[in-house]
């Protein structure tokens, strides 16, 4: 080979290179965060929230409605570039730079976030600190156990699946049930692999505008 056609075969990786690199989906996710201060008693100058997507820092502002029914709605909009996409967004809202709030379970808020770069996503709306009317909720647990099955760690109608967390003091007994009415679908084979339990939360959780904050509610299938 010559140099000349060396020289050419080099400039021609290097485009697909580029090519391929070009490709790539940055990390985007838009995301809508929102609470609710009605039980707040601290006088508000400004709402923020903070997490992994700013660095926890300042600068992102969230506002309200001097019009709407609940004037204490705070919510705002923002591009996630720096979460990867399928992965998880940490967070904590602020009232006037300093006063943070203390969750009901003290870790920060969390969400996965969309697989698809882009995507949009709306956050549940707690109330400050979770201070809110303590309620009951009902959750459907839900956990594929495909992998777990061809790994040979679970067998159907031998093993049992539970789920613990918080909610209920991370303690035994709510057990999870096959649901035969869902299918999971690898290349031809069909399985029936979907474990499913519908509980209600015992732990107190703040209902906000928009539901439960769930997000700070943390388990485990076992």
């Amino acid at each position: 080979m010559t140099y000349s056609s060396k020289k050419y075969s080099l400039l021609a990786g290097l485009l697909l290179c580029a090519a391929a690199s070009s490709t790539v989906q940055a990390a985007s996710s838009i995301l809508t965060f929102s609470v609710d201060l009605s039980s707040n008693t601290i006088p508000v100058t400004t709402v923020e929230c903070r997490g992994t997507f700013n660095g926890y820092s300042g600068g992102f502002a969230l506002t309200n409605n001097p019009l709407a029914a609940n004037t204490n709605l705070y919510s705002g909009t923002i591009n996630d570039t720096i979460d990867d996409n399928n992965g998880k967004v940490q967070y904590k809202f602020v009232i006037n730079g300093n006063n943070w709030e203390n969750t009901t379970t003290g870790p920060d808020r969390a969400a996965r976030l969309p697989s698809v770069s882009g995507a949009t996503l709306v956050l549940p709306t707690p109330y400050f600190s979770d201070a809110g009317t303590p309620v009951a909720q009902d959750i459907k647990f839900q956990v594929d156990m495909s992998q777990q099955i061809q790994l040979h760690n679970f067998t159907n109608d031998l093993n049992t699946v539970e789920v613990r967390g918080n909610f209920q003091g991370w303690s035994g007994g709510s057990q999870l049930f096959r649901d035969l009415s869902q299918v999971t679908t690898i290349g031809s084979l069909s399985f029936t692999n979907i474990y499913t339990n519908m509980s209600t939360l015992k732990k107190t959780l703040a209902i906000g505008a928009n539901g439960a904050s769930l997000k700070n509610t943390t388990g485990r299938v076992c």
